[in-house]
């Protein structure tokens, strides 16, 4: 499986069903933050341009602004 999105199934998941905390990832110093959202876990660009809060539009991070060493940086970046 792709890393990047088993890094985010184990994210939303973990969200969506607390008992799965335990296989969230967890950040270790070889991890970045996220170059889309500059480590915010929010697409602040986004929210100006529209005045609107993204809480429900997922930045490339899944919204915890950091990505692990193993997961490619997001097209563009």
């Amino acid at each position: 499986m792709d890393p990047h999105l088993r890094f985010l199934a184990l994210i939303t998941g973990s969200e969506r069903y607390p008992e799965l905390a335990s296989l969230c990832p967890q950040r270790t110093s070889n991890d970045r933050d996220c170059p889309s959202c500059g480590g915010t876990g929010r697409l602040l660009e986004l929210e100006a341009l529209t005045g609107v809060v993204t809480k429900h539009i997922r930045c490339y991070c899944g919204g915890i602004g950091w990505l692990p060493a193993n997961v490619t940086d997001p097209p563009g970046s």
